[in-house]
């Protein structure tokens, strides 16, 4: 068996969001409207809240039952279920600033 080992070059660039700050994406289109508007719910709780412990006190009082909130490799990581979706998020916290990337989000 042949290894190919390819010159990469990985270019970080912000992500295209949407006006409630989801982010533009094929997978995301996916979501029926409800799912999207949890999904967008979701990623604010996430990004504003300071701590992981308020953003799990946030998302369970507006019923969501969360699995996890943590911060792992300078990113801010979540798992909630919501009406049978299951959402994933993960973003990146930069010097106190949210650099947003979405790792998944949840679906049927």
């Amino acid at each position: 068996m042949t290894q190919v080992f390819l010159s990469t070059q990985i270019i970080h660039c912000p992500a295209e969001r949407e006006e409630l700050g989801l982010a533009m994406s094929s997978r995301n289109g996916l979501l029926s409207p409800e799912a999207h508007d949890t999904a967008a719910y979701l990623f604010r709780a996430l990004t504003t809240a300071a701590s992981c412990a308020e953003a799990r006190g946030v998302l369970e009082a507006q019923g969501f039952r969360v699995e996890h909130v943590e911060e792992r490799w300078a990113r801010r990581l979540a798992a909630v279920n919501s009406e049978g979706v299951r959402y994933q998020l993960g973003f990146r916290r930069c010097d106190s600033a949210v650099n947003t990337s979405l790792i998944a989000k949840g679906w049927r």
